[in-house]
C-alpha cells in the first residue's frame, strides 16, 4: 500500500512578516507568475495520482477536500485535519502529519 502524507500548518502566520527570497533568486526569472497563497491549510500528498483518486473515492474524506493542487496533492477544508486522519487510518493508511 502506498504512503499518504498529511501536511498541516498549526501555527498562524505572523502578521506583517514578509518572506524574502535568498539574494539573487528573484532575478533568475524576471517574469512573474500569478500564484494563490493559502494560509493555515492542510494538504494530503500521496505517492501517486491513483492513490489520490482512492482517497477521493471515500465519501467522508471527499466532503472535506476543497481542491486539488496537483495530481497527487489535495487541499483539505480548514479544521478537518483530525477527521481526515481518522478516515485515512480506517482505510488502512498510515498518514504522517507534518507541520
Amino acid at each position: 500500500m502506498g504512503r499518504t502524507f498529511l501536511f498541516a500548518q498549526t501555527k498562524p502566520a505572523k502578521p506583517g512578516k514578509q518572506e524574502c527570497l535568498p539574494h539573487g533568486l528573484d532575478d533568475v526569472n524576471p517574469t512573474r507568475i500569478p500564484v494563490k497563497l493559502h494560509h493555515r491549510v492542510c494538504l494530503i500528498q500521496t505517492e501517486d495520482a491513483i492513490l489520490a483518486e482512492e482517497v477521493l473515492a471515500n465519501r467522508r474524506i471527499a466532503q472535506d477536500v476543497v481542491g486539488r493542487i496537483a495530481d497527487s496533492v489535495l487541499l483539505v477544508r480548514p479544521g478537518r485535519v483530525e477527521a481526515v486522519v481518522q478516515e485515512l487510518q480506517k482505510m488502512g493508511h498510515t498518514p504522517q502529519v507534518l507541520g
